[in-house]
Order: structure tokens, then C-alpha cells, then sequence
């Protein structure tokens, strides 16, 4: 549900009931993450299971009205296990060819899918495991 400070009733902007074009499924429960001085909203998804699921990316002026067109980022295959956004940039914590993770940097104003930018874009992975 998204309430706009000063609107009317909550409305719901993200759901498998509200956005069945995303293909979420009745399991998948969803958050939405906005920050201070970022002009998006970004959706994660879980089935509550495991942390990874699914994400997208959309312009926070558009949550709650009929323009806003939910960019597909990630899928359970990522293996994305936190997340953080900053200005036009959404940072990936994951897991998806590194066991010990790595964090990939999205920028959201040229958004395409993880898997595409994990091999342009990998900001840092922890060295091998002694032993």
C-alpha cells in the first residue's frame, strides 16, 4: 500500500493482484524501498523461504498512478540478498558466481537485467577463503 502525505486512502501499487503483467506469484511478498534525494522505488519480492527474489525498479513520481512501468532487475536465479539505494544508483548485494558474495552497482537510469551488469559492474568481492 503507498499513501502520498496529504492524499486520501492508501492505494495499492505492487502485488500479485495489482501487477499480475510482472508475474509474482500468491507467495511472493513484496517491499518497497524509496530514500531521501532518489527519484525511484525499488520492489523486492520473496517467498519468505529464502532471501532471494525478485526485483524491479520504477520512478518514485509515477507510485500510484497509471504511469509507472515496473523495470524487471533481477530474479530468484540472481540470488540478491540486500539491497541499497542511493541517488540514480541501486547497489546489489550477491550471490548469483560468488559464494562469498559481491556488490554490483545498477544504474537506474539506463536500468538492465543483474545478470547483464554483473559482468560490466562488479564493485567488490571478499578474497577466497583460506584453508
Amino acid at each position: 500500500m503507498w499513501q502520498r502525505p496529504g492524499s486520501g486512502q492508501p492505494l495499492p501499487v505492487f502485488g500479485p493482484t495489482v501487477t499480475p503483467d510482472l508475474g509474482l506469484v500468491r507467495l511472493d511478498v513484496g517491499q518497497l524501498y524509496t530514500v531521501p534525494g532518489s527519484a525511484w522505488v525499488v520492489a523486492r519480492t520473496t517467498d519468505t523461504t529464502v532471501p532471494a527474489g525478485k526485483l524491479f525498479a520504477g520512478r518514485l513520481a509515477d507510485l500510484g498512478t497509471t504511469r509507472l512501468r515496473w523495470q524487471r532487475l533481477a530474479t530468484e536465479a540472481d540470488k540478491v540478498v540486500d539491497i541499497a539505494l542511493q541517488d540514480n544508483s541501486l547497489y546489489v548485494m550477491t550471490q548469483a558466481g560468488a559464494p562469498r558474495r559481491k556488490v554490483v552497482r545498477i544504474d537506474l537510469n539506463k536500468p538492465m537485467a543483474l545478470a547483464s551488469q554483473r559482468a560490466r559492474t562488479c564493485l567488490y568481492r571478499p578474497p577466497a577463503a583460506r584453508g
